[in-house]
């Protein structure tokens, strides 16, 4: 018992961390980065300390919808990708830090 319970710690990452570092170098993925972080910056030019990545997130889903209509093309927004996105964000983009709560990750055991 004691052994697969250190196989479990020993881990890398979760399947939905695997899942995300291949969507996010796909071109949905990048595009998708890249909007997540214009508008965090832009949310932060206009005064907010702190917002919440899953109200940028929807606003993206609900723009592309309007702007394609139905996923014609595959696109799709994982909500499993939410927390990661905010913290690949505020990797990339240091002035970031702090402007989403972030809380322990399902399943991380480091």
């Amino acid at each position: 018992m004691t052994e697969q319970l250190g196989l479990l710690f020993d881990e890398p990452l979760s399947r939905v961390e695997r899942e995300f570092r291949q969507w996010i170098n796909t071109p949905d993925g990048t595009l998708c980065l890249q909007e997540a972080t214009e508008r965090a910056l832009l949310l932060k030019r206009r005064g907010f300390k702190h917002y919440g990545i899953g109200a940028i997130w929807e606003s993206m889903r609900f723009d592309y919808s309007v702007r394609v209509g139905p996923d014609e093309e595959d696109y799709k927004l994982n909500n499993n990708h939410r927390s990661h996105l905010a913290r690949e964000i505020v990797k990339r983009t240091p002035e970031l830090r702090g402007f989403f709560e972030m809380r322990t990750l399902t399943g991380q055991h480091r």
